[in-house]
C-alpha cells in the first residue's frame, strides 16, 4: 500500500477541485491511499476579500512573514510515499497560509519524501515557486515534479474576471468575459498528469527521484512574463517594506499609504495593457523571422 499526503489552501475552493482532480486516478487504485489535509491560519482569510483588506496582506505576503497556524496531525497515516503540495500565489509570493505551514513545525513531515507541488496562479508563479523549491529544501523534502495551473483564457480577461470574482463573489462570466477561473475543462484534463504519477509511484520511479511528469508540459513558462514577473516582484518588495514600516497587518496607519499604492499599481496595469500589446505586435514577427533564418 502507497500513502500519499495532499496538503492544500484555498479560499475559493478552486485548489480543493484542481487537487480532486489531479488525484482522481490516485484515489481509483486500490493500492493508494490517500488523505487531503487543508491547513489553517489561526485567523482566517475572508473570500470574497473586502477590497484593502486584500491589499493589507501584500507586505507580509512578499515579506513572507508566517501567520500564526493551527497545528496539524499529518502522522497519522504516515510514513508517506509522496507528498503532493497545492499552494495558490498571492502577490507573486506563496499564499501566506502556505507560508505559514512550511515555516512551522509541521512542514518536517517533508523530510526525506518526494514532493510534488502544483500551483493555481493567474499566470505569474516562478518567484513563488522559487520560494518554496527552497524550503522544500530546507526541511530535507526532494522535489520530484512540478505542475501549474494556469488559466488559458487572454491576460485582460483573466485579470477583470479574476479580481471580480476576488472582491465580489461573482464568477459567473459577463457581457463576453469567460467565468472567472481555471475552465472546468482545464481542471478534468488534470487527470492525465495524475495517472502519470500514480504510474510513477507504483513502478518506483518517484521513490528513485526519476522525473515521471517530464515531456507532458506541466509548466508551461513564458520567458517575457517571467521577466515582467521578476520587476513586478522587486517593485512589490519595495512597497511591501513601506507599509510594513508603516505598522503591522490589520493597523489604520498603513491605510493611507496603501491608498497611494494601490493609484500607482492601477496606473501602472492600465498603461501596461496597451504598451505590452503594442510590443507583442511589433517583436512578434521579429522572433518569428529570426527562427526562420
Amino acid at each position: 500500500m502507497k500513502n500519499i499526503l495532499v496538503i492544500y489552501y484555498t479560499q475559493s475552493g478552486q485548489l480543493l477541485e484542481i487537487a480532486r482532480a489531479l488525484t482522481k486516478p490516485l484515489a481509483e487504485c486500490p493500492e493508494i491511499c490517500l488523505r487531503l489535509v487543508e491547513v489553517e491560519p489561526v485567523t482566517s482569510y475572508p473570500f470574497p476579500w473586502p477590497f484593502f483588506r486584500f491589499f493589507d496582506a501584500l507586505p507580509e505576503s512578499v515579506l513572507m512573514e508566517a501567520p500564526a497556524m493551527k497545528p496539524l496531525s499529518l502522522y497519522e497515516n504516515g510514513p508517506y510515499d509522496l507528498i503532493l503540495l497545492c499552494y495558490t500565489v498571492w502577490f507573486l509570493s506563496p499564499s501566506l497560509p502556505i507560508t505559514g505551514f512550511l515555516k512551522s513545525p509541521d512542514a518536517s513531515i517533508l523530510k526525506g519524501v518526494p514532493v510534488i507541488t502544483v500551483v493555481n496562479a493567474r499566470d505569474k508563479w516562478v518567484t513563488a515557486q522559487e520560494q518554496v523549491k527552497r524550503w522544500i529544501d530546507d526541511h530535507g523534502g526532494r522535489l520530484v515534479g512540478h505542475i501549474a495551473v494556469i488559466p488559458d483564457t487572454p491576460a485582460l480577461a483573466g485579470l477583470v474576471t479574476t479580481l471580480r470574482w476576488l472582491w465580489a463573489g461573482k464568477k459567473k462570466g459577463f457581457w463576453k468575459f469567460p467565468n472567472a477561473g481555471v475552465p472546468k475543462r482545464q481542471i478534468d484534463g488534470l487527470e492525465r498528469f495524475g495517472a502519470l504519477i500514480r504510474d510513477g509511484l507504483m513502478d518506483g520511479r518517484i521513490a528513485k527521484g526519476l522525473p515521471v511528469l517530464e515531456g507532458y508540459d506541466p509548466a508551461k513558462m513564458d520567458r517575457d512574463l517571467v521577466r515582467q514577473e521578476r520587476v513586478g516582484y522587486r517593485v512589490f518588495r519595495f512597497w511591501a517594506r513601506v507599509i510594513r514600516s508603516c505598522g503591522r497587518q490589520g493597523d489604520w496607519k498603513r491605510i493611507p499609504i496603501l491608498a497611494l499604492f494601490v493609484i500607482i499599481l492601477g496606473t501602472l496595469i492600465f498603461l501596461s495593457f496597451p504598451i505590452g500589446m503594442v510590443l507583442k505586435f511589433i517583436i512578434d514577427p521579429l522572433r518569428k523571422g529570426l527562427r526562420k533564418n
